[in-house]
């Protein structure tokens, strides 16, 4: 029974959940991380933080640090140091992708490249997809805003993914 115990959730946490299913719990120094179906939650000095999963640019596991890191829309980073791991590194690699609805390279006219995302909310199957235009790296802002091929292509991916 012991294994279980460990998966109990914060109770001040299930109500801030509500009715998103628990997918993995772990622990940090400050308090659980815990995956649902639609976000991360964390313990952190300002109280429990919500993450999205559509809305994490790049992130991973560092296994040999025990670091759960990830990069969000706003280009914030976090990093979490895991005491307890459980299933959480498998799940957030699994969640950020199946909120990936496509994802292309696009060459620019000049030189360098463009990164064309569509993210789906895993919490509201009916919420408009998240598009996003990063550069590449090596790839400047300036580039990508004065390409012409850019706007058409995100045009294109738009009218053949956003089927609503």
């Amino acid at each position: 029974m012991a294994l279980f115990a460990r998966l109990k959730v914060d109770p001040d946490l299930t109500r801030l959940i509500g009715r998103s299913a628990v997918l993995a719990v772990g622990a940090t120094a400050a308090g659980q991380v815990v995956a649902t179906t639609d976000s991360l939650w964390f313990a952190s000095d300002a109280g429990w933080q919500r993450q999205p999963w559509h809305l994490i640019t790049h992130g991973g596991w560092d296994g040999a640090g025990h670091r759960l890191h990830w990069r969000d829309r706003d280009q914030a980073s976090v990093s979490l140091e895991l005491t307890e791991t459980g299933r959480l590194p498998d799940v957030f690699n699994e969640r950020v992708t199946d909120s990936i609805v496509v994802q292309r390279v696009v060459d620019l006219a000049t030189s360098g490249s463009v990164v064309i995302t569509a993210r789906r909310d895993l919490g509201k199957a009916d919420a408009d997809l998240d598009w996003r235009v990063e550069p590449a790296p090596g790839t400047s802002s300036a580039a990508v805003d004065a390409d012409p091929i850019v706007a058409s292509e995100l045009a294109r991916l738009r009218a053949e993914y956003d089927v609503r």
